[in-house]
């Protein structure tokens, strides 16, 4: 009966060891996911008051000139036609 005892007790004690080392992962979990919560609320605080800068510079700045007219590709210069170099 002691070595079924001591098989027993070794068993119990692999589980305790491996309770213990569940507990200790979901703890570090939790502090990553507080880390990860904390640093995203400050990165969506501080894109948020650039956003809101931004706006407020697109809202002050008067476009001075008109726009640039949109590209034709019929008034396009012309470009010789390509030709291979002569060493190939």
């Amino acid at each position: 009966m002691g070595r079924l005892e001591s098989s027993f007790y070794g068993i119990r004690h692999d589980m305790d060891k491996l309770s213990n080392l569940y507990v200790e992962q979901g703890s570090r979990v939790e502090k990553i996911e507080n880390l990860y919560e904390t640093m995203k609320e400050d990165h969506e605080q501080h894109f948020n008051s650039i956003h809101t800068d931004l706006e407020g510079l697109w809202n002050e700045i008067l476009p001075q000139n008109p726009p640039p007219s949109l590209f034709a590709p019929g008034k396009a210069p012309i470009r010789p036609p390509f030709r291979q170099p002569p060493y190939l």
